[in-house]
């Protein structure tokens, strides 16, 4: 288990994605570092539990499955990490993040943009290959 307390979280489209970085990077996009952050992590598929304190509508939490295959992780709203170009195609390939990509997590109940500290605790899961745990 790894815990995080990510600061300064930017967010302007109401969204906060977490999500292996490559999905960004995928997509001609590139993570400003001034606006999201990255933790760094072995790959694997992780359950991660979140909690964030102070938004528009008070604390919030909630959990998820995130696949990191590159061993870096994105906390982002995902419109600062996108072309405008790209950012439009994505949101309706996702209706508008109602179906995100498999092994990300999309936080919207902020009500609210802003600046967020975001609490993470990673726990990786133990997946079974050809009846072995690796």
């Amino acid at each position: 288990m790894k815990s995080f307390l990510v600061e300064d979280v930017g967010v302007d489209s109401g969204t906060i994605m977490i999500c292996d970085a490559t999905l960004y990077s995928d997509r001609g996009g590139s993570i400003d570092p001034s606006l999201s952050k990255i933790i760094k992590l072995p790959p694997g598929t992780y359950n991660v539990s979140w909690k964030i304190k102070n938004t528009w509508n008070g604390s919030i939490s909630g959990e998820g499955i995130v696949n990191n295959q590159s061993g870096e992780i994105a906390v982002s709203d995902p419109c600062y990490c996108m072309p405008h170009n790209r950012w439009s195609k994505f949101l309706d390939e996702t209706d508008c993040l109602e179906n995100p990509p498999a092994g990300t997590i999309v936080i919207d109940e902020m009500g609210g943009d802003g600046e967020y500290k975001v609490r993470l605790i990673f726990n990786k899961l133990r997946i079974l290959k050809n009846d072995k745990i690796i």
